[in-house]
């Protein structure tokens, strides 16, 4: 009876199987045996009646997955097939290094993105905080005015209007003192004091005018005293008696500093110029206004964009003549001149432009300090792309072929084909680009790259220090090529 023998797959016990038998399904030195008449297992390369199957046995790849096939459909071997032949033609270290660059390019463009965040971040706090600044100024108001009064001095003046003949009014050649067109019997010419009004308009969330209202010079409407006729009264004997009058009569004329200031209570106290506009204290804050600022934002004195106190589109404007707007009652006039100015709530562009480069500056150096890190951990990353997108081939064992995928944002892939046996896994480069990880679904296999360029791959195994070499399979039909271009050359020059 011819001997029977069993071997172990892994962990699976399989046979008997007779030695024609075991031809066919071809052991490996290291599989283990057992026969009757063994002690215990043994490895077929100790058993001589085995040491014909193993003539038989082509030697095992240094890289082979012993796990099953997995189940692929023919549709999925070709799509496969074609997408590595497609590959094999193109600069895929062009198209790494373009992954690379364009995610720089994306890494500059969101940090130009976040100094625009911030820097507008910035502008919006620093604008609600000047907007603030503005309503408490004007406490929620679109109008307010406050002013000041000092002690008006000048000089009186009678003007001897009522006791000299006066001008034709009609005559349209004739030129009048400014106190004769109002009719006034005594000027005063004020030459320092009076009142100041300080008015703040808001046109507008960003567009405000500040008005200044100046007292000037004053008049009286009246003499300051009347004469009074005398009155007569028959004696019975043909003549007359004075009983009243035959003398000059006080009018009693509100004296000027009294003038001066019923005008200022015309704006203020009694609030008649700008009913409810009148807020007391605020004379400062109106009067320091156009100097509310801050880092990104200043009250600009320009040409109104919408809106306007004055109805005049300027930037600063002011009453005509010195005797023109005025405060007036029965007895007494008292003029005022007005300066008005507009501002526009404006941005400091030097200053935001300012922060805008050196956040992006930031930026640029916190992306250059990323990626001189990265050269420093990884510098032989770029050397390593030219193992992506390649079909190589095991110079040991032809029918392996190896294909590693690319990847730079997910995880970078394998695929092994064995004659019409495909198997995937997970590629991992690790130790700063000088190990490469084979991940398959059941075990991993661990190889130092010893040499790697565009045609040439050499690998050393870490668990037995054996040698792999592989080629791309392009470049041995170009070497192929070469060889007999040398030699046909060779042939013609012997001719």
């Amino acid at each position: 009876m011819e001997k029977e023998f069993y071997y172990l797959d892994e962990k699976e016990q399989k046979g008997p199987f007779t030695i024609e038998k075991l031809k066919i399904i071809g052991l490996k030195p290291e599989t283990l045996v057992w026969a009757d008449g063994f002690e215990n297992w043994k490895q077929v390369k100790d058993v001589d009646e085995l040491k014909i199957v193993l003539k038989k046995t082509p030697p095992p790849p240094p890289i082979i997955d012993t796990l099953s096939s997995s189940s692929i459909k023919d549709n999925e071997n070709e799509i496969l097939d074609e997408k590595m032949n497609n590959v094999e033609d193109s600069n895929i270290k062009f198209w790494a290094s373009f992954k690379i660059f364009s995610s720089i390019l994306v890494f500059i463009l969101l940090a130009i993105f976040v100094g625009f965040y911030i820097v507008n971040s910035k502008k919006a706090k620093l604008k609600d905080d000047i907007s603030l600044k503005i309503n408490n100024v004007l406490d929620n108001k679109s109008l307010i005015l406050d002013g000041t009064i000092t002690l008006t001095e000048g000089k009186l003046k009678n003007t001897g209007y009522g006791t000299k003949k006066q001008k034709d009014t009609d005559d349209i050649f004739a030129s009048f003192d400014w106190w004769e067109t109002e009719k006034l019997y005594t000027i005063f010419t004020a030459e320092s004091g009076g009142f100041t009004i300080k008015q703040l308009t808001k046109q507008s969330d960003e567009s405000f005018d500040v008005l200044t209202s100046y007292s000037g010079d004053m008049g009286y409407k009246k003499p300051s005293s009347s004469y009074i006729a005398p009155q007569y009264m028959d004696d019975g004997w043909g003549g007359k008696f004075k009983i009243s009058g035959g003398y000059q009569s006080s009018n009693y004329r509100t004296s000027v500093r009294d003038a001066y200031r019923s005008a200022y209570e015309y704006f203020t106290k009694e609030d008649k110029k700008s009913p409810g506009a009148y807020s007391p204290g605020k004379f400062i804050d109106i009067n320091n206004f156009p100097d509310l600022r801050n880092e990104y934002f200043y009250l600009e004195n320009r040409e109104p964009k919408l809106y306007s106190s004055s109805g005049t589109f300027a930037s600063s404007w002011e009453s005509s003549g010195d005797h023109g707007a005025n405060i007036n009652n029965e007895n007494w006039v008292v003029y005022y001149k007005t300066y008005g100015k507009h501002y526009e709530l404006t941005e400091n562009d030097s200053r935001i432009n300012k922060d805008l480069m050196t956040n992006i500056g930031i930026a640029f150096g916190l992306i250059f300090l990323i990626l001189l890190i990265a050269f420093i951990s990884k510098p032989k990353y770029f050397r390593n792309l030219n193992l992506y997108g390649k079909r190589w081939q095991n110079l040991l064992y032809k029918e392996q072929i190896f294909f590693f995928e690319h990847s730079f944002f997910g995880k970078q892939t394998f695929t092994e084909v064995i004659n019409d046996k495909v198997y995937k896994g997970t590629l991992k480069i690790t130790d700063k680009g000088n190990t490469i990880n084979l991940s398959y679904p059941n075990k991993e296999l661990f190889y130092k790259i010893d040499k790697i360029d565009v045609d040439n791959l050499s690998l050393i195994s870490i668990k037995d220090k054996s040698v792999v070499t592989l080629k791309r399979i392009g470049a041995k039909e170009t070497i192929e090529i070469k060889n007999e271009d040398i030699s046909t050359q060779k042939e013609e020059t012997n001719q």
